[in-house]
């Protein structure tokens, strides 16, 4: 099985690859062509781009049917852009978020640029269960998954003494927890395709 897991942070310096099982691919920052930019929120140090999918080192020729990736979080932010830069390189995607406006809205307006290539659905991260739920409708609808975005993510801020023990936990079962439970879900679904790609941001 050919895969790669990157993390992505907020300063690319710190820009990771985690973990790969073939030749080292190449990660591009720069502030130019708008149309290729993965992240677009002023609040990201660089700009992380991800190669158009059929050049990215090592894997197979892509199959007859598109591309298809799966971004958590995928309503607003640096989810929505991730969404919009895979729809323009013909992937097929499918998004999650937890709420429901965000998510319809989200919808309505990839669609009208974007018919029949947009999925979408609510899902709460920290439920194992909801995401195991999430993943296996990927698979049935698309009959693959080949990119795992995994952008979901919240934070609480305040002197340690004063948040609560419900906001750490939110925070950690949503930021952590998350992403290994979507991980585990899309695992195996990558492995009976020979290959696959995770990204966390």
């Amino acid at each position: 099985m050919r895969a790669a897991v990157f993390i992505i942070g907020h300063d690319p310096r710190i820009l990771h690859r985690a973990a790969a099982t073939g030749p080292a691919t190449s990660t591009r920052s720069s502030a130019n062509s708008a149309r290729d930019r993965v992240c677009r929120s002023p609040a990201i140090a660089g700009i992380v781009h991800l190669p158009p999918f059929a050049n990215l080192t090592g894997m197979n020729p892509p199959p007859t049917t598109p591309r298809v990736a799966l971004v958590t979080g995928g309503g607003r932010g640096i989810g929505r852009a991730t969404v919009e830069a895979l729809l323009e390189r013909g992937f097929r995607v499918f998004f999650c978020g937890r709420s429901p406006d965000v998510v319809e809205n989200a919808q309505q307006q990839l669609f009208i640029r974007h018919p029949g290539k947009v999925f979408s659905r609510l899902c709460d991260m920290r439920s194992q269960a909801a995401v195991e739920e999430m993943v296996a409708w990927v698979e049935e609808e698309a009959g693959r998954l080949d990119v795992l975005v995994n952008n979901a993510g919240l934070g609480h801020f305040a002197p340690v003494d004063e948040l609560s023990g419900d906001d750490f936990r939110e925070v950690i079962e949503t930021n952590l927890l998350g992403p290994f439970y979507a991980i585990h879900a899309a695992a195996p679904i990558m492995k009976r395709q020979g290959e696959g790609w995770i990204f966390n941001i």
